[in-house]
């Protein structure tokens, strides 16, 4: 178990301390809470839904307590309000417990929060205002290092992880908890918060509300808080614990690619999965280093226009001076058997690039067996040696899973019989990753940023997201020391010219015309000088930086 590390919560509390001087402080914590509650301008919510529901995160980002406690009493300081000359109408209704914090921050919400920035709606009914961010703009007074927020927030949260993580995966995993979290939006963040420092440290140690307060120090004299174990209480709410699966999806995935234990729920279902997408999106990493590991044992064969039903399935191969034959089991056949006969092992087999072979040929008949269940499929084209009756059917300890490009319309699976039998979960393009395991500066840009925009170009010019370049292609391993990619100028032009551009080429075969507004300017050849072709790339692609 991780948990974020004592110097971390020291270091917010002393960012915090005499940050706003605003008297308002903590009307702009409010709005925190309400964004957990409410995603956008335009939804709504009812008040017997924010009595019920605001007081997790109420304790989120208020509590002076841990989840072992139970704060009755002086129990919720938003970080906005702290400074040196904290006194006790600094705390949000210092007298209120849990069980009647919803109620208490419902009546707030009616006597002074409608000013600001929520609009009520009939009776019963709230909506944030149509300049609500302005406004909270001016509550907040500055801008917001999100670091310290995060760690405020999420300071007595235990990490079901084991393995070190990094402190910047200490912090992107907390940036996209955060997010979904409290519900908030690209713009709001980028109005409301800096984020200059992304790292933060966890621990082995768990760290504890007396630890919390005692950091609070002379913030707190002569406050009598009351806390009291909360081993039996139902009113405890405060969800504090974060799963394993939940820290690595924030980790490795972003947008809308799917999570590991999505996929995996999914070969669960159906036994079959495809994961389709653009070029260069991790497809087949995320099989072998992230599916794999979760099987006992994975076969791999990777499709190609002589992939024959034989390789697949079995046939009669020519042995020893050319005049014996014998027969031999395909791929298919092979961990089929072998996953019946150990049945208490999770099997996988993976087909990367399916869509390159002829898959109705390659499959034939035991297409059929893809339906799972009670299916058994007679194989009108072969039978293992000994076993004139063989009927194939795939145990359920056996998962297959494949690969396929969607931008390769050419080899397009169009079998739908084959296509009824796999989920299809589509992988997307993964910036994030890029601009944290990048380091750019002797390029003078980020590759994240030439990445998005030429990927928005491509996509402005052919209408098609499945015509983008996924972030494997800016991740060479040659340039791998340790945890970052560390570029420089000659890699960055034999990436552009001799992966890129090609790619592009292919996309735009015939249309020199669309090459080139992807691209803003004509390149017909090659630059092979970084100082030219940056000219090149800050006049075509980076100027919507």
């Amino acid at each position: 178990m991780k948990y974020i590390a004592a110097q971390e919560v020291n270091s917010a509390i002393e960012y915090f301390t005499g940050l706003v001087k605003s008297k308002n402080a903590n009307i702009a914590g409010a709005f925190f809470v309400l964004k957990y509650l409410i995603k956008t301008n335009y939804d709504k919510i009812s008040g017997g839904d924010i009595k019920s529901k605001s007081p997790i995160p109420i304790q989120l980002l208020g509590a002076v307590f841990d989840s072992n406690e139970i704060g009755l009493e002086g129990g919720f300081l938003y970080p906005f309000s702290l400074k040196n000359e904290l006194k006790r109408s600094n705390f949000y209704n210092y007298k209120t417990g849990l069980g009647q914090i919803g109620s208490r921050f419902k009546d707030t919400l009616d006597n002074s929060l409608v000013d600001h920035f929520v609009d009520k709606i009939g009776d019963e009914d709230y909506r944030f205002k149509e300049d609500y961010l302005e406004n909270v703009k001016k509550l907040l007074e500055q801008k917001i290092e999100l670091k310290h927020l995060l760690v405020w927030i999420y300071k007595f949260s235990s990490l079901e992880y084991e393995e070190d993580l990094s402190d910047e995966n200490g912090y992107y995993f907390l940036r996209e908890k955060f997010i979904e979290d409290f519900n908030f939006l690209e713009e709001e963040i980028s109005a409301l918060f800096k984020q200059e420092d992304r790292s933060i440290k966890t621990s082995d140690s768990e760290f504890k509300g007396v630890s919390f307060r005692k950091g609070i120090g002379n913030l707190l004299n002569n406050l009598d808080i009351k806390i009291e174990d909360s081993a039996d209480s139902p009113v405890n709410v405060y969800n504090s614990f974060i799963s394993k699966s939940e820290i690595e999806s924030y980790i490795m995935f972003n947008g809308d690619s799917p999570t590991k234990e999505y996929l995996l729920s999914s070969l669960s279902i159906k036994g079959q999965l495809i994961l389709y997408g653009p070029p260069g999106t991790a497809k087949t990493y995320t099989v072998l280093n992230k599916i794999g590991p979760d099987y006992d044992e994975i076969v791999s064969i990777q499709f190609h226009p002589g992939t024959s039903y034989e390789e697949f399935i079995g046939g009669v191969f020519v042995v020893g001076d050319g005049m014996n034959f014998k027969k031999k089991n395909g791929v298919l056949l092979d961990i089929v058997e072998y996953a019946k006969e150990y049945k208490d092992k999770r099997v996988l087999l993976f087909i990367d690039e399916i869509n390159r072979g002829n898959i109705t040929s390659i499959l034939g008949e035991s297409i059929m067996a893809l339906d799972r269940g009670t299916y058994e499929v007679k194989l009108i084209n072969y039978c293992p040696e000994g076993k004139e009756d063989y009927k194939l059917s795939i145990p359920d300890n056996l998962h297959i899973i494949a690969t396929m490009n969607s931008s390769d319309r050419s080899i397009s699976i169009e079998d739908k019989a084959i296509l009824r039998r796999f989920f299809k979960a589509k992988m997307f393009v993964n910036y994030d990753v890029l601009e944290r395991y990048s380091e750019c500066s002797a390029l003078g840009f980020e590759v994240s940023t030439f990445l998005r925009n030429l990927n928005q170009k491509i996509y402005d010019e052919l209408k098609d997201p499945d015509f983008q370049i996924g972030q494997a292609y800016m991740m060479p391993s040659i340039l791998k020391d340790h945890d970052k990619f560390v570029w420089n100028q000659d890699v960055f032009v034999h990436i552009f010219n001799e992966a890129i551009i090609p790619l592009l080429e292919e996309y735009t075969v015939g249309a020199k015309d669309s090459l080139h507004r992807i691209l803003g300017g004509q390149y017909d050849t090659r630059i092979y000088e970084f100082d030219k072709l940056l000219e090149v790339i800050q006049k075509g692609i980076l100027k919507n930086d």
